[in-house]
């Protein structure tokens, strides 16, 4: 699928030698390049944003935002941070409408534009992250199980453990066994 990165400021020919040019130089090689846009096959991430705009703008181009790629980026980051061990959970608390609060978007088109980027849906993301922060916090800590599960929003204990298990194929005890033994 090609995508398209849109830059204000090319006018000429020696624009898009130049844009062709400090692409290459980051390893983003173009399909093509015209008058305020650039065509890539290669997907383009976040970061591959934040690096053309720093090679670019010193020479008077401005890369246009990719709204898809800064939903996603909202959706990581509050991710990170509701699930980052520190969130004070509202009761009743639901990822999907502290998701719309935050990012002023319906679910629906969240949902479409994360899952259309990233391979995975939201749900599979969030989890993922959860049980990365629940790996981390049981090598890294003395925290309970029910600490762990109350600091990163489970339900239960035990709701904690059945996602563990179904996630890396062992139960939390079992992996906290393995990192003593290590």
């Amino acid at each position: 699928m090609q995508q398209s990165i849109y830059i204000k400021g090319m006018v000429c020919q020696r624009c898009i030698n130049t844009v062709t040019s400090e692409l290459k130089q980051i390893n983003m090689i173009p399909d093509e390049v015209s008058l305020g846009e650039v065509k890539l096959s290669s997907s383009i991430v976040f970061s591959d944003y934040d690096l053309l705009t720093e090679k670019l703008s010193p020479l008077g181009f401005t890369v246009l935002e990719n709204k898809k790629l800064k939903l996603i980026k909202l959706v990581k980051d509050f991710t990170q941070k509701v699930y980052s061990g520190n969130f004070d959970f509202p009761e009743p608390f639901l990822f999907s409408a502290e998701l719309i609060k935050h990012t002023d978007k319906s679910y629906d088109l969240i949902s479409q534009f994360f899952s259309e980027e990233e391979g995975i849906t939201i749900e599979k993301y969030v989890i993922d992250q959860r049980i990365k922060k629940t790996r981390e916090l049981l090598s890294t800590t003395e925290l309970t199980l029910n600490e762990i599960a109350f600091k990163l929003g489970f339900s239960s204990t035990a709701h904690l453990s059945r996602q563990f298990k179904q996630h890396t194929g062992i139960t939390p005890s079992d992996f906290k066994s393995l990192q003593v033994q290590k």
